[in-house]
């Protein structure tokens, strides 16, 4: 790069802010992290220049406030969003905030038709990707031919999970009477923020999806970017092959494995069709010899620490589209290309995975042979494990990550025996 601009990044509890900020301080980019508090293990890694206090992202209005008056302080920091909620955020005041800082941001009606499942899985159709069976119901007339039609267990989960209060995984109903029942419950339960029930308000509805017992066994993991056009300039592809809760939830252990080229062609379809560029998390089930895409987050991502150790420096591509610096793109890419080959690496939380394993264990969810197989997965990788925050060169992260763990399974007794331990 010829040039290093000042960077902001914000959601310090996340991994993903941390592999940014880790990547880009030893680059010799001035990292400021911003966060309502300080115990955000990404607000102690040493790449990071600057701490700065903003706001809590919900309501969005607060936090738009703050970002205009430290953009109007701070001129020209790219920013690049680490969640969800923050993309569409972005996206959704990109006039208030692009004369203030360097942004990757597709506009709003872009990241509506991706973060909502009904248009995703609209659009999976019109370029040939398969996703699960599912249903939107309007009316309870569309939901109760849903309940007839499916093929149980089905998944009752969010269309969009953007600004919504729980962002919950979804919960299962094994019978057409528990679907009917449990659905209003659910819809009431999981409200949104009104700023995306006001833009989207169909998107606030819930979903019903067929559940496929093959989500626990393991999925496949897409994560690269795709240039303007919608060209995927770098991708890995990855084995997701434990998760927290095992049924579904967030990535404990991944191994890498080769991308299929075809599969790579049809997401930079589904890019150019939905009309999106930047990093890509794409999630998908193997059932019955095909792939099924089940998500797809707009983002920096829990596990980018392993894309970057594999050679696929997102946070960098990130940099040089947002600069408009082509020829750097470019490099990106041929070295990205030249670095693809699997090496036998795999990614783990290390505290999480003991936690859960051994936690398990004891309560009777996990076989003796299960905790036997995890337990020699991660003696056999040792080596080669890039871990979600551990770095012996930068370890004060590590600290503040299990200190957190600490005090929220304190905090949330319930939540923590309930998936952490029971697997429920």
């Amino acid at each position: 790069m010829t040039e290093t601009p000042p960077v902001l990044l914000t959601s310090a509890d996340y991994c993903g802010t941390l592999a940014a900020a880790r990547l880009l301080g030893r680059l010799g980019f001035r990292v400021t992290m911003a966060a309502p508090g300080l115990a955000g293990p990404a607000s102690w890694s040493r790449q990071v220049a600057r701490r700065v206090r903003c706001p809590p992202l919900s309501p969005p209005e607060g936090f738009v406030r703050w970002l205009v008056d430290f953009g109007t302080q701070n001129p020209g920091h790219l920013y690049y969003p680490t969640s969800d909620d923050l993309a569409w955020v972005t996206a959704a005041h990109l006039a208030e905030l692009s004369p203030h800082f360097l942004l990757l941001t597709p506009p709003l009606p872009v990241l509506d038709r991706l973060l909502d499942k009904a248009s995703l899985h609209a659009l999976c159709a019109e370029v040939g990707i398969d996703t699960p069976r599912a249903w939107f119901p309007r009316q309870r007339a569309d939901l109760e031919r849903a309940a007839a039609e499916a093929s149980y267990p089905v998944l009752v989960k969010q269309r969009t999970q953007v600004l919504s209060a729980s962002h919950t995984k979804g919960i299962l109903a094994r019978t057409p009477d528990e679907l009917l029942a449990q659905w209003e419950p659910f819809a009431r339960l999981n409200p949104h923020d009104a700023a995306i029930g006001g833009s989207s308000p169909e998107a606030c509805r819930p979903m019903i999806q067929e559940y496929r017992a093959e989500v626990a066994d393991g999925t496949l993991i897409v994560a690269g970017f795709a240039d303007r056009d919608g060209a995927v300039l770098g991708a890995r592809a990855g084995l997701k092959l434990l998760q927290r809760p095992r049924r579904m939830g967030i990535a404990l252990c991944l191994e890498e494995t080769a991308l299929d080229p075809a599969l790579a062609a049809a997401l930079g379809r589904l890019f150019r069709a939905a009309g999106y560029f930047g990093v890509f998390h794409v999630e998908l089930i193997r059932s019955k010899g095909r792939l099924l895409l089940i998500d797809f987050n707009p983002r920096y991502y829990h596990h980018m620490a392993f894309e970057i150790a594999r050679g696929l420096p997102l946070p960098l591509f990130v940099v040089a589209a947002a600069m408009g610096d082509r020829a750097a793109l470019d490099r990106l890419a041929v070295e990205a290309m030249a670095s693809s080959e699997p090496r036998g690496r795999v990614f783990a939380h290390w505290l999480d995975l003991r936690v859960m394993v051994a936690g398990q264990r004891f309560f009777g969810a996990m076989t003796p042979d299960e905790a036997a197989r995890w337990w020699r997965w991660s003696q056999v990788h040792r080596g080669r494990t890039i871990d979600a925050v551990w770095d012996g060169a930068d370890r004060w992260p590590t600290l503040f990550d299990v200190a957190n763990r600490l005090q929220d399974w304190v905090r949330h007794p319930r939540s923590f025996v309930r998936r952490t331990l029971l697997n429920r």
